[in-house]
């Protein structure tokens, strides 16, 4: 299982670094990326990776290097601080830019219309947060983006909380 951590929390937070760092030492086959000092703008809303250049984003910047990792692993967690009990906007970003991993194409699943994955490939996903954050909040809307990737969430935690969530990675 491939696990890819892709943090927007400073590296000069030494306490946050610690606590992505205990991810490689418990979870095999697990790469961090730090987004600090990239150059990754915002989704333009441009529908180029639906219609000129499916699968592939428009905007040339350093985005495109954590795309191909997320593309290649079983379960990315994002770390983020949080603003106004949410996630950053760096950490919204970089999930507004995983649109290349659908068609344009619709389907209804459940009662919900749903975007076909380009991809035959489920990415699960999961956060990490600082103390800041509505836990209860960010659950419901991960659960929500994770419905939309055709995959699972694997919890919100508080950074305090690494050890339960390697604990659950471990069992799901």
């Amino acid at each position: 299982m491939r696990h890819t951590v892709v943090s927007t929390i400073p590296k000069e937070d030494s306490e946050a670094q610690a606590v992505l760092r205990g991810f490689i030492d418990a979870l095999p086959d697990t790469q961090i990326i730090h987004t600090a000092g990239m150059d990754i703008h915002g989704c333009q809303g441009c529908y180029d990776c639906w219609l000129k250049t499916p699968g592939i984003c428009s905007i040339q910047d350093d985005y495109q290097q954590v795309f191909m990792e997320i593309l290649q692993s079983d379960r990315l967690i994002l770390a983020s601080r949080s603003r106004f009990g949410f996630i950053t906007y760096q950490t919204k970003n970089l999930l507004d830019r995983i649109l290349p991993i659908f068609t344009m194409h619709l389907k209804v699943t459940g009662r919900q219309m749903r975007h076909y994955l380009r991809y035959q490939k489920r990415i699960d996903i999961g956060l990490l947060i600082d103390s800041g954050a509505d836990l209860v909040f960010l659950d419901t809307w991960l659960k929500r983006v994770a419905t939309n990737l055709d995959a699972q969430s694997l919890g919100v935690y508080r950074l305090t909380d690494r050890l339960e969530m390697i604990d659950a990675l471990g069992h799901h």
